[in-house]
């Protein structure tokens, strides 16, 4: 029997990272409510993200976050890829915003625009797929913006001073990315009022007083999972060594160029391996190929957005073919920290026995 390769193995801080965190919690008594994890986990990230750490709010995870960000937003129309994770739709209904749906760009699968679209009356959720990174200055001309970066902390941190007006970054903390909790996720905002009303959103309202002075709800991150995402980010060094030495050996291997993964020409980090295929017959070829010899894959966002029951009603704003595309042909490799250098020969050995009887 094949030992079969899963296509992500997620390994979170073990109890000795955990521990130290743990004893000074249990001696505090203070398990949710912004206690002092909570803000150890803001001066953590304020180092490693070059930023105040008042404009850092953890939240419990990346969708309420986005939900979050859209309902202290004014704005009312927003503009979302229809090639993305369903919880980038779900979080902007969720926020009773109207949303339409564009196409995206197939040489890095972000969001394309028409040429001389009108953005001032608009908002934007930019998706960052899988750990690319964020760049202000191709998002501007927004009312609002809240960039979906939720794979994106492996990247090298953007410079947060040319944030546009109005808008918000958000990161995932789920136990698939890097630096993982478990769930959870960190927003980091372009001005201090913004994170304070972000805050009181995520803590039903209240401001400075146990009365709801605004509608929110209870999107707080327990200091339990701040404990996991503060050991994740003190042991920051580790974890950058341990993602960039599988991605550099990858890149030594031998194996055909056309299964590069995308995730290559980003600086930093990420736990992807996404490959593209021709079209949809190939890709299942390939699925067939690599499980029959043990080796999981994966379609990330295998459905676009409006073919989706959930968001079949909303409006496109253009036609969105290469979502459908990427969505057919894209392919997630084996990727995880503990993966080892005879897996990956093995896997890149499969890739050239699938190329030799295709070709």
């Amino acid at each position: 029997m094949i030992d079969v390769i899963p296509v992500m193995k997620p390994k979170l801080p073990g109890i000795e990272k955990l521990r130290a965190i743990f004893v000074e919690m249990e001696k505090k008594r203070i398990y949710s409510n912004f206690g002092p994890t909570h803000e150890l986990l803001k001066e953590e990230y304020s180092k490693y993200l070059q930023i105040s750490p008042e404009l850092i709010v953890p939240i419990a995870n990346a969708t309420l976050a986005i939900q979050g960000c859209l309902q202290i937003l004014d704005q009312i129309n927003w503009i979302v890829p229809d090639y993305t994770f369903a919880a980038t739709g779900h979080a902007a209904i969720g926020a009773s915003k109207k949303v339409y749906l564009s196409d995206v760009r197939r040489d890095n699968f972000q969001l394309d625009l028409p040429a001389n679209f009108e953005r001032q009356h608009l908002g934007a959720i930019p998706v960052m797929p899988f750990g690319a990174p964020v760049v202000f200055e191709n998002w501007q001309g927004f009312n609002s913006l809240v960039i979906d970066a939720a794979a994106s902390l492996g990247s090298p941190p953007p410079n947060f001073e040319k944030m546009p007006n109005n808008s918000m970054v958000v990161y995932s903390l789920h136990a698939t990315k890097v630096f993982g909790a478990g769930e959870g996720a960190l927003v980091v905002c372009q001005n201090i009022e913004i994170a304070n009303k972000l805050r009181s959103w995520s803590n039903f309202g209240f401001s400075h007083s146990r009365t709801s002075d605004s509608i929110g709800t209870n999107a707080k991150m327990s200091e339990i999972s701040c404990a996991f995402a503060l050991a994740s980010i003190l042991d920051r060094e580790l974890e950058k060594y341990e993602w960039e030495s599988r991605l550099d050996y990858i890149k030594k291997l031998e194996y055909p160029d056309r299964f590069r993964s995308i995730v290559e020409k980003y600086k930093g980090f990420s736990p992807y391996w996404i490959i593209q295929l021709a079209n949809i017959q190939e890709k299942q070829h390939l699925v067939e190929h690599l499980r029959v010899n043990g080796i999981e894959t994966r379609s990330w966002w295998p459905t676009i957005l409006s073919e989706m029951p959930a968001f079949a009603e909303l409006d496109k704003i253009t036609n969105t073919a290469n979502s459908k595309y990427l969505s057919e042909s894209h392919l997630g490799l084996p990727m995880w920290k503990e993966i080892s250098n005879e897996q990956l020969q093995y896997i890149a050995k499969c890739l050239r026995e699938f190329e030799n009887k295709n070709t």
